[in-house]
């Protein structure tokens, strides 16, 4: 995942620890600060944790088997998928560039397939993909 540390307990719980760039893919945008929500406050140790909107994002570029199913479960909590997409933009204009979709693209698709459920982000992200995808193939004509 590219996190500075992770730590995990003997019952199975983790927990990444990120600093500015999340899995090397997205960025820890203004957005997703404003979303975290403070869990402790040791003085000189602040620990925030990241929006369900945002973990559903990370889960998505990640690329590991068992996110598809943590993307499932964060569906069942009710995620606002519009928050998804803006900061999937916002990612978009930060890292300005969109090949980070395609990864989007292709988890999406593998809850689709093994959950048979779909969500809002399914027709931008695959027009994204698809652009990006031409894109690559003139490059490589090229």
């Amino acid at each position: 995942l590219g996190a500075q540390r992770i730590f995990e307990n003997d019952d199975g719980c983790r927990i990444d620890v990120f600093n500015q760039q999340v899995i090397g893919k997205l960025i820890l945008s203004p957005g997703i600060r404003e979303r975290s929500e403070r869990y402790l406050d040791l003085g000189s140790l602040v620990v925030e944790l990241v929006s369900p909107e945002d973990i559903f994002l990370f889960k998505a570029v990640a690329g590991r088997v068992d996110d598809i199913e943590d993307m499932f479960s964060l569906m069942q909590t009710g995620l606002e998928f519009d928050v998804v997409e803006a900061e999937l933009e916002m990612q978009v204009e930060l890292l300005e560039q969109e090949l980070f979709v395609t990864y989007v693209n292709e988890a999406l698709t593998d809850l689709t397939e093994q959950h048979n459920v779909t969500t809002p982000l399914h027709g931008p992200v695959a027009e994204i993909t698809e652009r990006v995808y031409e894109e690559l193939e003139v490059l490589h004509a090229l």
